[in-house]
């Protein structure tokens, strides 16, 4: 929508009002139906945490998830790629 503000090809606040009112539609309207891809800057969560102590990983609905220590976090891709590693899962984990 920045082109077409500075291509006149709407005005300011009329871009201004659509988007305030539903971004998306607005987008769909003026430029086309299909969103952009979002591009993240930010790193991949990982989706299993492993503890390097006890040798025991974490999925993401688990409990003790967000509770493993920095200095004792492991990250895992896969169940496949932890459970090579020797680690088990949570008994706690569902």
């Amino acid at each position: 929508m920045h082109a077409l503000v500075c291509s006149s090809a709407i005005d300011l606040q009329t871009a201004q009002r659509a988007i305030a009112t539903d971004w998306i539609e607005a987008y769909r309207k003026y430029v086309g139906n299909d969103l952009p891809a979002r591009e993240s800057t930010a790193p991949s969560v990982a989706q299993i945490v492993g503890n390097k102590n006890s040798k025991i990983y974490h999925l993401t609905g688990c409990p003790g998830y967000g509770n493993v220590s920095e200095r004792n976090r492991v990250t895992f891709k896969t169940v496949a790629e932890a459970e090579a590693a020797g680690y088990r899962k949570a008994k706690n984990c569902p």
